[in-house]
């Protein structure tokens, strides 16, 4: 299963805006309304969620978290994509240290079982 981690505020007001099967949203109201469009249609996984992001943790940390939400509720999970939020080295090696491949791309990173 792919699950998308989407860090863009703005990801919800986006033209073509595709949340996927199941996704983590960060909070702001474009985004809010999409995920609640999403939900009204039944099309997404039923453990998909908006989170809300505290400024004052910084993004590596923000990563992880939500892929340990990732983890607890979608456990069948292959692939995760990482939106709106840029790979670090450190990022990097602290995923690599859990056992996952890491794939960097345009606008986010991609990690796999």
């Amino acid at each position: 299963m792919k699950v998308d981690v989407i860090f863009d505020r703005d990801f919800g007001a986006k033209a073509g805006a595709d949340l996927g099967r199941a996704f983590w949203l960060v909070e702001s109201p474009p985004n809010r309304a999409l995920a609640e469009e999403a939900w009204a249609t039944r099309a997404t996984d039923a453990n998909s969620a908006v989170f809300k992001a505290d400024d004052g943790v910084p993004l590596e940390d923000a990563a992880l978290e939500r892929l340990e939400d990732v983890d607890l509720h979608h456990p069948a999970w292959t692939e995760i994509a990482f939106l709106g939020i840029r790979l670090t080295g450190e990022l990097q090696a602290r995923l690599e240290a859990l056992g996952l491949s890491v794939i960097s791309g345009e606008g986010g990173f991609v990690v796999k079982r």
